[in-house]
């Protein structure tokens, strides 16, 4: 199984656009993988005429057990303003995506996850081996690093960061935080596990500084408001909706339990493709313990494409996750005249203060239930502004060119090392 030579890019050396290799598990036309697809896809969109953007990805969604069908496999085809390579989730496979590696002539490789073995480790092994010599190397570990993720299979992560440092396999590596929550957090958990002092010092990693750069995951654009599909919040009731992938990390079974010892009309609709089925079925096992005035459905998945459409006809957004670098869905609830409660485990911060949501310490159940239950008692009228502050803070965000001036510098950086190195005559410091 062989792929087709990578594309050409025209011009000479100084006047070609640079070729950002991105590395991800899971890319359009799939959207069961939720942020980590729309963050990608939105950074081709707005920097796709600055960088040769040329994604390698698996050629089905997540969860699913059969490939797109409308996509060739082991040969670039445009996607927008990208080129991408799907590969088969095959041992076979395997060699093709080296290959890939080894042949595309990378300035940057853009890596998407820390613990992803396909599409990430894998790179990093082939680069520390000297089979692979990508100019530079970004990394963004899509909120990988955070506490509550941490905890999910947490000796078996902890293992692979203290191999990682001790191979060195992280040297030279500029990392991208989404937020100033995540840039803490991967400090933390990529600092905290000791390294064998010897083989740090003979690995460079005794002493060395991470190089992180925060930068935003770039919205999507701006949607109009449903208005048409939003219906006023009646007095005493509320329509809570949880969208996201069913999984432990998103916390589901934390949101059910949070709905006992609430007062009013409570319908919670949940929306999204089962990652982990047992761990879905232990959430529906809470089910029957709610009391009566709470009604839980689940509505299955829904395509992205219908995401605003659908959060329009809620009046809250609840999503107390484990953790997110970014959270598309909050954005989207948000410019969807959605107001959020979500958990502290997010970028999200300070909602109340805007009159847009709450964002809730996770370990606080009752203060989940207060902010429940206080838009479950709030006035129709009242209400109302909220969802119009969510509308216009959302549809701002999405139009604020700061955040693409972000990105921008963030690629500079991870691109202008070399150049820099080069021009005052020295090698590529490797």
């Amino acid at each position: 199984m062989q792929i087709a030579d990578a594309p050409v890019t025209a011009g000479d050396t100084a006047a070609r656009k640079p070729v950002v290799l991105v590395l991800l598990g899971h890319y359009l036309p799939g959207y069961r993988a939720g942020g980590p697809i729309r963050s990608i896809a939105n950074m081709i969109e707005a920097l796709g005429e600055e960088m040769d953007f040329r994604v390698v990805s698996s050629d089905r969604d997540i969860g699913a057990s059969a490939p797109f069908s409308e996509v060739e496999t082991c040969q670039w085809v445009s996607v927008g303003k990208a080129s991408v390579c799907y590969l088969p989730n095959t041992w076979r496979a395997l060699w093709t995506l080296v290959r890939t590696l080894i042949v595309t002539p990378a300035d940057l490789l853009y890596l998407n996850s820390f613990f992803a073995r396909r599409y990430s480790m894998l790179a990093l092994f082939l680069r520390r081996l000297w089979l692979f010599r990508p100019k530079s190397v970004l990394l963004a570990p899509r909120g990988e690093f955070s506490v509550g993720a941490l905890k999910i299979k947490s000796w078996r992560k902890r293992a692979y960061i203290a191999l990682a440092r001790t191979a060195g396999l992280y040297s030279n590596v500029l990392w991208h935080a989404s937020s100033q929550f995540e840039e803490r957090d991967i400090h933390h958990a990529f600092c905290s596990i000791a390294v064998a002092g010897p083989i740090a010092a003979q690995t460079g990693e005794a002493g060395r500084k991470l190089r992180i750069m925060t930068a935003l995951d770039l919205p999507g654009a701006a949607c109009a408001r449903c208005d048409s599909q939003k219906r006023a919040k009646a007095a005493g009731s509320i329509r809570l909706v949880f969208l996201s992938r069913i999984s432990r990390k998103k916390n589901l079974d934390g949101a059910i339990s949070m709905l006992r010892e609430l007062y009013g009309d409570i319908q919670f609709d949940i929306y999204g493709p089962i990652e982990d089925h047992a761990y879905w079925k232990a959430c529906q096992g809470l089910m029957p313990q709610l009391p009566a005035n709470v009604h839980v459905t689940y509505r299955g998945e829904t395509h992205h494409d219908l995401v605003h459409r659908v959060l329009s006809e809620y009046d809250v957004l609840f999503l107390p996750t484990h953790g997110e670098n970014y959270g598309h869905v909050i954005r989207e609830a948000l410019s969807a005249g959605c107001p959020v409660i979500v958990s502290d485990q997010t970028p999200w911060r300070g909602l109340e203060a805007l009159g847009v949501g709450w964002d809730v310490p996770l370990t606080d159940i009752e203060r989940f239930r207060t902010a429940i239950q206080s838009c479950i008692d709030m006035h129709p009228e009242v209400f109302a502004k909220w969802a119009v502050r969510a509308y216009e803070y959302g549809f701002n965000l999405a139009k604020d060119p700061e955040i693409i001036r972000q990105n921008q510098r963030l690629f500079a950086r991870a691109l202008d090392r070399k150049a820099l190195l080069q021009s005052v005559g020295v090698g590529d410091g490797r």
